[in-house]
């Protein structure tokens, strides 16, 4: 299938290679195809065509990532937002590469900034809860669980965390319903 999709971008853009979103596309098929090298260069190509588009400048990130050039990604979803200050994945993005970093604070704010623009996203409930957590900010972060658990009911991580978090503030019953329902998902 996503041989199919890549002869498709390939054909699109034999016809029109000044296609920025193409582009992009074709990096964010090779992220997922786990070919790092080349979706950063079809990114960097959409990014000649227009400096200005959001989306590859926030797909860049990703491949970067993987190949453990995390400033440079930090910089793409930072020029992303410069852009489109209210863009919700260059906020995720930006917020999942600072908290693996250790900067739970920054983190926190732009996964709220993602949950402005974003309120449906189950991943940055999730993620927001998790940080949460560990800042001892417990009743905020069973929100956010439950947040994410109301958008996405079979979401294991977020039942997990819940179901621990239950533990730690000792409702043993919550937890235990919450901690069985991930082993039945």
């Amino acid at each position: 299938e996503s041989d199919l999709a890549e002869r498709v971008f390939r054909k699109s853009l034999a016809i029109h290679p000044g296609s920025a979103p193409a582009w992009n596309k074709l990096g964010s098929l090779k992220i997922n195809q786990g070919r790092y090298q080349e979706a950063e260069q079809d990114c960097r190509t959409a990014l000649k065509i227009n400096p200005r588009m959001t989306e590859a400048h926030t797909t860049l990130g990703l491949p970067l990532i993987k190949q453990g050039k995390t400033n440079e990604a930090l910089a793409c979803y930072s020029e992303a937002l410069r852009f489109k200050p209210d863009y919700a994945p260059a906020h995720y993005n930006l917020a999942n590469t600072l908290a693996n970093q250790g900067q739970l604070d920054l983190a926190a704010q732009h996964y709220q900034s993602a949950l402005l623009t974003d309120p449906r996203s189950a991943d940055a409930h999730n993620n927001l809860a998790y940080i949460l957590r560990r800042q001892q900010k417990l009743d905020e972060a069973a929100e956010h669980f439950k947040s994410a658990l109301r958008l996405r009911p079979a979401f294991w991580q977020a039942s997990y965390g819940l179901g621990e978090l239950m533990l730690k503030q000792n409702h043993l019953d919550e937890a235990a319903v919450e901690l069985s329902r991930v082993i039945e998902i």
